[in-house]
């Protein structure tokens, strides 16, 4: 993923002041809370959240814009997911007062573009291209009565959507998953709001698409367990809203980066969490090499408990 700033450069916190959420209605709480919960290299804002209907004055999402403009424009990356596509993402943008920004995830994670101008990035598109033939997902998938085609304007180079019986989604994602694996793709089937269908590249979808690390990389967490680096990042869409109406903190301290070779670089730094009175400490140290037409990918995450730390629970940290 080319980027023209730092990837480690910053990490998302949350000011009380400004994310009071007693005094804020459902929609602002789930927009709002969305924004710094997520915790990320970038402050990720996810597309979907501010379509509420009950908001048709854009309250919520002219505070974001503001905030968005006063306290984080100037050192972040402001990035959008949504699982539309990118055209129905156009036509959003006429009707909703969205800021630009400088990453857009459309399509259910099988498209990133970049800028104003939306650039795509050829490279995802080649992780897309990996094990997928459009031509025979549309084959079998005609073979299931089951599967309705959604809209035209929902069909794109690397998402097939349909509509589907709830009753009947089991049986038929598991044929299909049996039939494009005899065909030799490897794909993913996501299933939502009780009746949409998306077949997917298996490397597609929004959590896919808002982590770029190397696929060997590895996490080592403070407990000393070793686990995938690209694992432990997709698990964290599990943890979205756990602390919902807590008083939560994130920050980092005592950053230092250091190119050790041409390309590799290697970041220190304390990540802080506090909830509550509660505060705990890891030093973290971070190894990114510079690949070409990717930019920064991660390779290795190291985490110990710092001697600061008033807490040391390995079962609530999460990286």
């Amino acid at each position: 993923m080319g980027l023209d700033r730092p990837i480690w450069a910053r990490e998302a916190h949350h000011d009380s002041r400004r994310f009071d959420f007693s005094r804020k209605t459902k929609t602002e709480q789930r927009f709002l809370f969305y924004v710094y919960t997520f915790p990320s290299i970038f402050l990720c804002v996810c597309v979907f959240q501010v379509e509420h209907r009950n908001d048709n004055e854009n309250h919520s999402l002219l505070r974001f814009n503001s905030l968005w403009e006063e306290a984080y424009r100037h050192d972040s990356l402001l990035v959008f997911s949504t699982g539309r596509a990118k055209t129905m993402y156009k036509k959003l943008r006429k009707a909703r007062p969205l800021l630009t920004p400088d990453v857009i995830v459309t399509s259910v994670g099988t498209e990133i573009s970049y800028g104003k101008s939306m650039v795509p990035d050829e490279n995802w598109v080649e992780i897309m291209n990996n094990k997928w033939n459009r031509g025979i997902v549309e084959e079998e998938t005609r073979k299931f009565p089951e599967l309705t085609l959604q809209a035209e304007t929902e069909q794109m180079p690397h998402k097939l959507s349909f509509h589907v019986d709830k009753s009947k989604v089991k049986e038929v994602t598991k044929e299909l998953y049996q039939r494009l694996e005899k065909r030799g793709l490897e794909i993913k089937i996501i299933f939502s709001g009780g009746i949409a269908l998306d077949v997917l590249p298996k490397g597609g979808g929004k959590g896919q698409a808002l982590s770029l690390s190397d696929p060997a990389g590895v996490f080592v967490h403070p407990s000393g367990a070793e686990k995938s680096l690209r694992g432990t990042i997709d698990e964290l869409w599990k943890y979205h809203g756990d602390k919902k109406d807590k008083k939560f903190r994130v920050w980092i301290d005592q950053v230092l980066a250091t190119e050790t070779t041409h390309g590799t670089w290697i970041v220190k730094l304390d990540k802080w969490e506090q909830t509550g009175n509660e505060r705990k400490c890891c030093t973290t140290t971070v190894k990114f090499t510079s690949k070409e037409n990717e930019g920064f990918v991660w390779e290795n995450v190291q985490q110990t408990w710092s001697e600061e730390s008033e807490v040391k629970d390995d079962s609530t940290w999460i990286i």
